[in-house]
């Protein structure tokens, strides 16, 4: 990867001589400020000044119009040096700026609705980027510099006037909210970190400026607090991702900027700096960019035809493929382009019959009211529930069939008004494979198409995959585990390559030998597997086989489901949906056949 500071000086140092025009008439230059706080601008420079500055018309954002080249970067640096790199993308010049050292997150935000108001690019004095701030603004050709704080260090042409507020947080917010002519204010909050980044784009949303917390802000104040730690062999929990979905902007320029929710100095510069341009700027979280489901609408926010993105974060062998499914992907049903945190509530069963599940029992429509009505008994969850169709799709037969291969495969004529109901309902739509004497690979490539669309997953059944002289009902099906691999190879890279959000690969087993050498089934990131313990009985006996089956579910890498069957289980129903929700570890998928 190239080295980002080099990148930089070698661009501020173009820029500089090419971004704006030298002006030829005597330019008004700062004086000071009034006692009252006010800016005030002398009438012409003195004969003894330098020459006048470049003439900057107003702030000039950068527009970006050339979707086909979107200009997508990744950096992962301090906050000064990524703060120089978000003013390149959004200025071309700047009449005014404001600069702030990273020594204190709350005089951060005071600085940055301060920029926001005046329409200012936000620089951020750093150790490391003191060098490189004399080189932007040089190419910005303020004629105005404020340092919030006499403690940032950096230089300025000569022709700029540099303001220097002074005083301790709460003077300089009380000096700040005075020169904006804030009208009213907001408290920054005690807990610095995301809250900080929230309030912050509240005040620069309403024009409002920022007072400083009551409670003193924890001892380090840089470090961000997005990120959720990990304990070994914890039970996951089903919350919300610790990253909020958070924007400024409006993307009107065709620029946008992702920012690493662990950053928060680099998230205010670029909040800032995207709200007084008219870029836009959004919180991502870098493990994964399809985490922050904020981060995709603003880049699909912006105009068509304009789009210029840089990614402040760690760039990771996901990255540009998940930048491509958060710019152009529709999201899953209930929000987000991730499978979780969610529970799914399904229905399970063919169309064309009531003897194969609950499912069949009426049409598309109908099913989606029910299955909703289902869902809803799961509300009491920390997470999101869902509702899903579960429809055997091929069909484990009898006979051999015209293939020979003892499976009825449903055709599109079946399942599309499923998957129709589903989109427009917000329902989930999983099909189901039983093989037969077929393999699953061959089958699921046979609904290709239908699994194009966001909100469809796919179920392998091994009960129902049989051997060259096994039938059907004779004996309990098995799949090795290089079989499984093969659809998750081929499900993985459909998702990857048709820019799709994560889907759900749902594979049933109930006796350990239905997944042979289950250990290495492979769980790539474009996929949520789920092993469903969808054995039928008394409840007693499936909750000894559903322990079995999730034995050392700390060390497994993927999620578990239950299965909920109304007339074979004993007692009927199965349990009911606080006791699955009790379960660990947590189901977050459990049908109903």
């Amino acid at each position: 990867m190239r080295n980002p500071r080099w990148h930089t000086l070698a661009v501020a140092l173009a820029l500089v001589t090419a971004a704006c025009t030298n002006g030829t008439d005597s330019t008004p230059i700062v004086t000071g400020t009034s006692p009252g706080g006010d800016i005030v601008v002398g009438d012409t420079a003195p004969p003894d000044t330098p020459p006048p500055p470049p003439v900057c018309p107003e702030n000039t954002p950068v527009v970006r119009t050339d979707s086909a080249n979107p200009g997508i970067e990744f950096f992962h640096e301090d906050p000064g040096l990524a703060s120089v790199h978000i003013s390149q993308a959004t200025f071309e010049c700047a009449t005014r700026a404001v600069i702030v050292s990273d020594v204190d997150l709350n005089r951060v935000a005071i600085a940055a609705v301060l920029a926001a108001a005046l329409k200012a690019p936000l620089l951020i004095a750093s150790t490391t980027a003191s060098g490189l701030l004399g080189f932007e603004t040089e190419r910005l050709a303020p004629e105005q510099i404020i340092a919030v704080g006499d403690d940032a260090a950096f230089t300025a042409a000569e022709w700029t006037e540099i303001v220097t507020l002074t005083g301790d947080t709460v003077s300089l917010a009380e000096q700040i909210n005075a020169l904006a002519r804030f009208e009213s204010t907001i408290t920054l909050p005690a807990d610095t970190g995301a809250a900080t980044l929230a309030t912050t784009i509240s005040a620069i949303e309403a024009r409002a400026g920022l007072v400083p917390p009551t409670a003193p802000p924890p001892t380090t104040t840089t470090a961000g607090t997005a990120a959720t730690s990990t304990t070994e062999a914890t039970e996951p929990t089903n919350t919300e991702y610790a990253v909020p979905s958070l924007t400024a902007g409006t993307g009107t320029t065709g620029v946008a900027i992702l920012v690493d929710g662990n950053d928060p100095a680099t998230a205010l510069a670029a909040f800032a700096s995207a709200a007084a341009s008219g870029a836009i700027a959004s919180l991502i979280d870098d493990d994964d960019l399809r985490i922050v489901p904020g981060a995709g609408r603003a880049l699909q926010s912006i105009p068509e035809g304009a789009g210029a993105i840089q990614v402040f974060g760690e760039a990771t062998i996901d990255s540009h493929w998940q930048l491509d499914v958060i710019r152009f992907a529709n999201e899953i049903p209930g929000g987000g382009f991730l499978v979780l945190p969610r529970i799914f509530v399904a229905l399970y069963g063919n169309p064309l019959t009531t003897a194969l599940g609950a499912l069949g029992e009426q049409g598309p429509d109908e099913a989606a009211t029910r299955v909703r009505g289902m869902a809803d008994q799961f509300a009491t969850s920390q997470a999101p529930v869902l509702p899903a169709f579960e429809i055997i799709t091929t069909v484990a037969a009898g006979g051999p069939g015209g293939d020979g291969n003892y499976s009825n495969e449903m055709g599109n004529e079946v399942i599309q008004p499923w998957i129709d109901v589903g989109a427009e309902q917000g329902v989930y739509v999983i099909l189901d494979l039983q093989p037969g004497r077929s393999d699953f690979l061959s089958q699921a490539k046979l609904y290709e198409q239908e699994l194009l669309n966001p909100h469809v997953g796919l179920a392998l059944d091994p009960e129902w995959r049989l051997g060259p002289e096994q039938l059907p009902l004779q004996q309990i099906g098995r799949v090795q585990a290089a079989e499984v691999n093969q659809v998750v190879d081929w499900l993985a890279n459909l998702v990857r390559e048709n820019d799709l959000p994560q889907k759900v690969l749902l594979l049933h087993q109930f006796r350990d030998f239905m997944l042979e050498d289950r250990e290495t089934i492979q769980a790539p990131s474009e996929l949520q597997v789920i092993i469903q313990m969808d054995g039928q009985g008394a409840v007693p006996d499936k909750y000894v086989t559903w322990e079995f089956l999730t034995g050392g579910w700390e060390d497994h890498p993927w999620s578990w489901g239950w299965k909920n069957f109304y007339d074979e289980d004993r007692p009927g129903g199965g349990i009911p949906p606080a006791d699955v929700l009790q379960l660990v570890p947590t189901a977050v998928y459990v049908s109903y056949q």
